[in-house]
């Protein structure tokens, strides 16, 4: 399996198994830091916290399904584009 697709399958069957799309948002962001006791620095958008940003081509709340379009991620203040994100990593020799 691709790298990060099982990890949205695994998003999907949360869906399946009875969570909202926002929940299944919330057990990938603001639930694992708040386990971690890192609600204070990441989890949610608020301004002085980490974050990276994922953009959809899709809703996510209405399908979590479109989780699977990623179109970019915003990540230190770079977006970074789809095709960036599939290229392999360079290799050091």
């Amino acid at each position: 399996m691709a790298l990060g697709l099982s990890f949205q399958v695994e998003l999907e069957l949360y869906e399946e198994a009875g969570l909202t799309p926002f929940q299944v948002l919330q057990s990938a962001t603001i639930w694992p830091a708040e386990r971690l006791g890192l609600e204070s620095h990441l989890g949610t958008l608020v301004v002085g916290k980490l974050a990276d940003i994922v953009v959809f081509d899709g809703d996510p709340l209405a399908r979590i399904k479109d989780i699977r379009h990623i179109t970019a991620v915003i990540s230190n203040v770079r977006y970074i584009t789809r095709d960036e994100l599939l290229k392999p990593p360079a290799r050091d020799n």
